[in-house]
């Protein structure tokens, strides 16, 4: 399946099903494309295959229907990463992921003046930096992939605090990735 900037509407039960064993275009897997108006409780998107896919700006769009989630990935195989994503059912909130292979970032609130300090005698990285808004919590991505792919990053910790310090033991080198959620 090859699609970009595409509406997938009037889905049934299942939403969009990608079967196992069917191929997605990991080049740009449904990159700007839209999934709405399922039937009442249903699942927008629904992916049983193995892939390891990247996700650009989807949206998950509840019109009227009241779906009930917007993705639904249904084995333990595979991964899939929505970056920068939107809608009122987007999120994971609104998933159905029993086995955690699905993961959400965005819509991404930069924070500003980030700084990285190692101490090497230590070993310790202390993370800071700038935000203006109110927050609920800021959210401290780690990886040792510099654009966290093709394992996207696992949540590595939370802060209140504009700050953060780690500890590397040995020759280890990370990536870190900081965002912001938003008080409700």
């Amino acid at each position: 399946l090859v699609a970009r900037y595409t509406d997938f509407q009037r889905l049934d039960l299942e939403g969009l099903h990608i079967h196992a064993g069917a191929w997605v275009d990991p080049v740009d897997p449904f990159r700007e494309c839209g999934f709405e108006m399922s039937e009442g409780g249903a699942t927008l998107l629904t992916i049983d295959n193995d892939q390891v896919l990247v996700v650009e700006g989807a949206g998950f769009i509840d019109s009227y229907y009241d779906s009930a989630f917007n993705v639904h990935k249904t084995n333990d195989q595979g991964r899939v990463t929505f970056n920068n994503f939107f809608g009122d059912l987007a999120g994971q909130l609104s998933e159905n992921d029993p086995y955690e292979r699905v993961d959400w970032f965005g819509p991404l609130i930069p924070v500003w003046n980030f700084t990285i300090l190692y101490d090497e005698v230590s070993h310790e990285v202390l993370l800071e930096w700038d935000y203006q808004s109110n927050v609920d919590q800021f959210n401290i991505y780690r990886s040792s992939i510099p654009n966290f792919q093709p394992s996207p990053a696992i949540l590595y910790d939370t802060t209140g605090d504009r700050s953060y310090s780690d500890y590397i033991a040995g020759e280890q080198y990370y990536f870190y990735r900081v965002t912001a959620e938003r008080a409700e």
